[in-house]
């Protein structure tokens, strides 16, 4: 299972992973273009679990949604984040 694929890093590894002849679950909160298109160009091993980690209940179930494609996943990449908008002037308690 891999977190965050909709883009950057989380893409690039479940690409390699499903090029690779790997399983993948792929999280995404929302899927994006290029994920579909490797979910349709690899369809026996790309599986896209859409879910916001922001909300609690959802995190709670995401692990259950990722064990029934493939069943329990064997390893978790947790790439997903975000990157809110901070000036650089910020205070330090904005920064933390």
């Amino acid at each position: 299972m891999i977190t965050g694929c909709a883009r950057g890093i989380g893409f690039a590894a479940a690409e390699k992973a499903a090029q690779q002849g790997h399983r993948v679950v792929a999280h995404c909160r929302k899927t994006s273009e290029p994920l579909s298109a490797l979910q349709a160009a690899h369809p026996d091993r790309v599986h896209i679990l859409e879910c916001d980690l922001g909300n609690r209940d959802a995190r709670k179930r995401i692990w259950d949604a990722a064990s029934e494609p493939f069943g329990i996943p064997a390893g978790l990449v947790n790439n997903a984040g975000i990157m809110p908008s901070t000036p650089l002037d910020a205070d330090d308690a904005t920064w933390d």
